[in-house]
């Protein structure tokens, strides 16, 4: 080994403990999110949400319900009318 690969060597495996660090925060924080959505946020504020997400084109429906913790279903679903409802 060259005197400069010890050196190297160590500045690598800084950088990957910082890069490790900043990972485990971003999924603590993504968990703690989650929980939050699916614990205080009704369906119906999730659904806005996702159509929120899609208009603006930040992700796809799919994702954005997964990330919501709303069902892809309950996301489609489009009530229908008094008026619909009762005719046969």
């Amino acid at each position: 080994m060259l005197v400069t690969e010890p050196k190297r060597l160590k500045g690598l495996e800084r950088e990957n403990s910082e890069l490790k660090k900043m990972l485990a925060e971003a999924f603590l924080a993504k968990r703690v999110l989650e929980y939050v959505v699916r614990k205080t946020i009704t369906p119906v504020h999730k659904r806005r949400m996702v159509e929120r997400v899609v208009a603006e084109v930040l992700c796809p429906g799919r994702a954005s319900c997964l990330i919501t913790c709303l069902g892809q279903a309950t996301w489609w679903y489009e009530a229908r009318k008094a008026q619909e409802r009762q005719e046969p």
